[in-house]
């Protein structure tokens, strides 16, 4: 269970910086609209896993998109 919470803050701490970087190059708008719908594909992916490891590959990507 603890993965499930790992797994979020890691991705999170690792895309910090990348999504300061893009907003730079792309737009902060442009960014954060295309981070909201990856985010909300990946909470249905997480409500859909049926097993411990898409849960956990699921919140990896809600907690990359997080970061924007």
């Amino acid at each position: 269970l603890s993965w499930v919470v790992v797994s979020y803050l890691v991705a999170n701490m690792i895309a910090a910086p990348i999504y300061g970087r893009l907003a730079d190059a792309f737009g902060r708008r442009r960014l954060m609209l295309t981070a909201l719908a990856v985010f909300i594909v990946a909470s249905v992916m997480c409500a859909a896993s049926t097993t411990m490891l898409t849960l956990v590959a699921s919140r990896f990507v809600q907690g990359f998109v997080a970061a924007a």
